[in-house]
């Protein structure tokens, strides 16, 4: 506990850590976190960003608190996803047919349409997208999905989701593989 005596009394520090996601952005690298939506910042190495993160989160959190608000709970979770991709082009195609089917060991792939998908735990197949915007927005509506304002599929900045309504290719692209356990 710290003692500060201008506030009256003590003071209860506590710690929380957040996930934060660090891309390179062609002359620098950038930074944010999933649960802090707008809490950003850029840096010339991957140690200076995260410095640099460190003191934008602090400046962030002390105005939130500034001004009554809750602090953003750290939610988000960080993992790797290791792939092999061999010369001739995706490991992960789907059949004839349309379903997605993965070795039995494989929790992530692309579908058809080379979109990132991963397999929940009852099995489902699950646009990476899709994923991503249910935890930082909440569920996506139905007859919505999601799609990056970049342009780029691979893309997991929550900044670039939009919701666009389904249309009956769409439908017929994605339904197929996104019911079915594999």
């Amino acid at each position: 506990m710290e003692q500060h005596p201008e506030a009256g009394g003590l003071a209860v520090a506590t710690r929380r850590t957040y996930a934060i996601v660090i891309e390179w952005a062609e002359t620098n690298y950038a930074a944010y976190i999933p649960d802090v939506p707008g809490c950003v910042t850029t840096g010339a190495t991957v140690e200076e960003t995260i410095a640099n993160m460190r003191e934008a989160l602090q400046a962030h959190l002390e105005v939130t608190q500034e001004y009554g608000e809750p602090l953003p709970e750290p939610r988000a979770r960080v993992a790797t996803v290791d792939v092999a991709i061999e010369s001739g082009g995706p490991t992960h195609a789907a059949p004839t047919g349309g379903t997605m089917q993965a070795q039995q060991d494989d929790d992530a792939a692309f579908n058809a349409a080379g979109e990132p998908i991963f397999r929940l735990d009852d099995g489902t197949w699950v646009l990476a997208t899709h994923l991503a915007y249910e935890f930082t927005n909440g569920p996506v509506p139905d007859g919505m999905h999601v799609v990056q304002s970049c342009g780029n599929q691979a893309c997991m900045n929550p900044d670039h989701f939009r919701l666009q309504k389904n249309s009956p290719r769409w439908e017929r692209q994605h339904t197929s593989w996104h019911l079915h356990p594999a």
